[in-house]
């Protein structure tokens, strides 16, 4: 035999009680369905008192609506306590799931900058702590570089472009350039090119 109590199963209702003659009443707590086991009693006065002042009669309608409230709160109480159980497997979900996150950027951002120089993530923490910050930077970080790649691209492929046509002028027994079309113009890959194709001849044209 268990030696744990338990309360009565729910759910519970409320017997109200009533009395004509002035005299106080009791409000029976009782299982539903069940008005002989008596759970508990909430004493009430009685508004039918000829004369019977609005304090009595306010006095009576709160005694009536706490023995509802208690009958309400304790037919709800297994629902609100498997909802409670519910919602703290989601939070302990959800912080896991935060935590694995964080770790998965800050293992990424680490990836990143052993190519792409980052900021330390201390820095992050002068403009917030939100993830936003943390991913505008390492955004701005890796596409600031991919311009510059970009560019990098575009200069050695105009250099190798303005080697091609020196290696045509070579070919063709050195094609004549005229060094006054480079004249003041500054030496760089794309302006070597353009005078190269507005001075080079073939032999004999």
């Amino acid at each position: 035999m268990s030696d744990q109590v338990t309360h009565t199963p729910t759910p519970w209702e409320v017997s109200y009680g009533f009395s004509d003659w002035g005299m106080g009443c009791v409000h029976s707590i009782v299982p539903a369905g069940d008005g002989n086991t008596i759970i508990a009693e909430v004493q009430s006065v009685t508004p039918y008192c000829i004369g019977a002042s609005a304090a009595d009669k306010n006095l009576a309608s709160t005694q009536r609506a706490n023995a509802k409230f208690i009958v309400l709160a304790v037919n709800s109480h297994d629902a609100l306590t498997a909802r409670v159980a519910e919602l703290e497997s989601a939070n302990a979900m959800w912080q896991q799931n935060s935590r694995d996150a964080a770790s998965a950027m800050l293992a990424m951002r680490n990836a990143i900058n052993e190519y792409v120089p980052i900021q330390s993530i201390e820095g992050d923490l002068h403009r917030g702590p939100e993830t936003s910050v943390f991913c505008e930077i390492v955004a701005t970080a890796v596409t600031g570089r991919v311009a510059e790649l970009e560019a990098e691209n575009e200069r050695l492929r105009e250099l190798i472009e303005c080697a091609a046509l020196y290696l045509d002028a070579f070919e063709g027994d050195i094609m004549e350039i005229d060094p006054e079309v480079l004249t003041g113009i500054p030496l760089s890959p794309t302006n070597m090119a353009a005078g190269l194709r507005a001075t080079l001849t073939k032999p004999g044209a």
